[in-house]
C-alpha cells in the first residue's frame, strides 16, 4: 500500500512491486488459537491467552458422563453440564489475524424439545463471536431429544427452521444418560469467518436459552478448537524485489 501510493505516478513498478508482496505475503495461515478435549484440565492448549467466565451460577468444572466421556460443564456434582448458562472464552495475545474457524462438539442431554412452544420450550442454543468492535452472531437454534414424539428441531439450520427430531447428530444415546429422560445426543458444529485485520481479543460466547433446567435439560461443550488466519510476513525474496523496485523509480524520476 505505501508503494502504490508513493510511487503512483510510475504506476508499472507500483503495480509489480504490490505483486511481489502479495507474493511474498501468501495466503494466511492458520495456526491454532486455542484447543481442548477437557480430557485433564480447563486451561487447554494453543498460542492464544485464554480466559473464560460463567454467568448463570455456578462454577466451570469438568463433568463426566456415564460412559465415561468427558467435557465442559458445571461442579454441581451432577456432571450434566449446563442450563440456562453463559459462558464466555477470551482468546487475548494473538498476533495479526484475518478471520478464524471455531469447532467444537455440543452434547444435548435429557429431554430437549426443539421448536416446541406451550410451555415447554422452544429449547434453545446460541453462539455468538466478537473481534474488537466486530460482533458476530454465529447462530441460534433448536434441538429435540424426541424422535419418538415427531418433534421438530432447527439444526442444522439457525432458529425456526424446522427438522426432524435428532437431525445432522453424529451420535445418539452415546454418552449413556437415561433414554427414558430424552437420552442423549452429540453434534459437531462449525463456523469460519473472514473480516479485515486486527490483533483485538476474539470472545466467542455460549449460551443455553429457555431450558427447563437440570436434570431436564442440559448441554455440554467438547473437542472445542479454535484456528486464526494470519498473513506471514513477507519473505525476504519479495523485500528485495521491492528495493530494486524503488530504486529503478527513484532512477527514473531523476532522469525525468
Amino acid at each position: 500500500m505505501t508503494l502504490t501510493s508513493r510511487f503512483r505516478k510510475s504506476f508499472g513498478f507500483a503495480a509489480l512491486a504490490g505483486c511481489l508482496l502479495s507474493a511474498g505475503a501468501a495466503n494466511a495461515a492458520d495456526i491454532v488459537a486455542y484447543e481442548n478435549d477437557f480430557e485433564g484440565s480447563l486451561i487447554g492448549s494453543g498460542s492464544a491467552t485464554p480466559s473464560a467466565i460463567l454467568y448463570g451460577g455456578g462454577n466451570l468444572a469438568i463433568n463426566s458422563a456415564p460412559n465415561g466421556q468427558k467435557f465442559l460443564g458445571l461442579d454441581d456434582g451432577t456432571n450434566l453440564g449446563f442450563s440456562n448458562h453463559t459462558i464466555t472464552l477470551t482468546l487475548s495475545g494473538l498476533p495479526t489475524y484475518t478471520g478464524f474457524s471455531l469447532a467444537f462438539d455440543v452434547y444435548t442431554i435429557g429431554s430437549w424439545d426443539g421448536n416446541t412452544f406451550g410451555g415447554i420450550g422452544p429449547d434453545l442454543l446460541g453462539v455468538s463471536a466478537k473481534a474488537g468492535s466486530l460482533s458476530i452472531p454465529i447462530g441460534m437454534t433448536t434441538f429435540s431429544n424426541w424422535p419418538s414424539l415427531s418433534q421438530i428441531q432447527s439444526f442444522p439450520e439457525t432458529f425456526y427452521a424446522a427438522h426432524p427430531a435428532q437431525t445432522g447428530a453424529v451420535a445418539v444415546d452415546s454418552l449413556g444418560y437415561p433414554t427414558g429422560n430424552g437420552g442423549d445426543a452429540t453434534y459437531h458444529i462449525t463456523s469460519s469467518w473472514g473480516f479485515g485485520e486486527t490483533t483485538d481479543p476474539l470472545t466467542f460466547t455460549f449460551y443455553g436459552i429457555n431450558l427447563q433446567g437440570s436434570p431436564d435439560e442440559t448441554w455440554g461443550i467438547d473437542n472445542l478448537k479454535v484456528t486464526v488466519s494470519v498473513v506471514p510476513e513477507p519473505t525476504s525474496l519479495a523485500l528485495f524485489g521491492a528495493g530494486i523496485l524503488v530504486m529503478g523509480a527513484i532512477a527514473l524520476r531523476r532522469r525525468a
